[in-house]
């Protein structure tokens, strides 16, 4: 069996620098991780580089922001822009998601969520705020089992007292 070698990655002011302008440019989590010889999961929990992302990719939409609206619409390039618009998700729209039904089906789209964040098509403060109601929807669901469960043996401990 091959051995990993796991070694902490320092943070320094030049890889928090490095992490904002390459999120600038409009890169992936993954190929921001890829780029910088770091792994996905430090760029995903390190607050300073989670903080960098979102600072480069606040400055990435505003440059398409601005470059969209000094652009006239028979522009050919402006088609560009649209395109970068919507990868950078300049308009963005929460993370679709509909009601679980079940316990088993609000940890399949927590799965999503982390895979999502993963990716870096989801911002890891709104997957963590759905992470969050996902798992009270989990905590009060079972709670909610349980209290059916202990009214059926109430139920029939009164039934065998009879």
């Amino acid at each position: 069996m091959a051995s990993v070698n796991k070694t902490k990655t320092k943070i320094t002011p030049e890889l928090v620098k490095q992490v904002s302008e390459l999120a600038s440019k409009g890169y992936s989590n993954v190929i921001i991780s890829d780029n910088i010889g770091i792994g996905l999961s430090t760029l995903s929990i390190n607050t300073k580089l989670i903080k960098a992302i979102k600072e480069g990719r606040a400055l990435a939409r505003q440059k398409v922001v601005n470059d969209l609206m000094n652009r006239s619409e028979d522009d050919v390039s402006s088609t560009a822009s649209i395109f970068l618009a919507k990868k950078l998700k300049v308009f963005d729209t929460p993370f679709p998601t509909s009601s679980p039904k079940s316990a088993e089906d609000a940890t399949k789209k927590i799965s999503n969520i982390y895979t999502a964040v993963a990716k870096g098509t989801l911002d890891s403060e709104k997957g963590t705020h759905l992470i969050g109601y996902l798992n009270s929807y989990i905590k009060a669901k079972d709670v909610s089992d349980y209290e059916q469960q202990l009214a059926e043996l109430k139920e029939m401990v009164e039934g065998l007292k009879r």
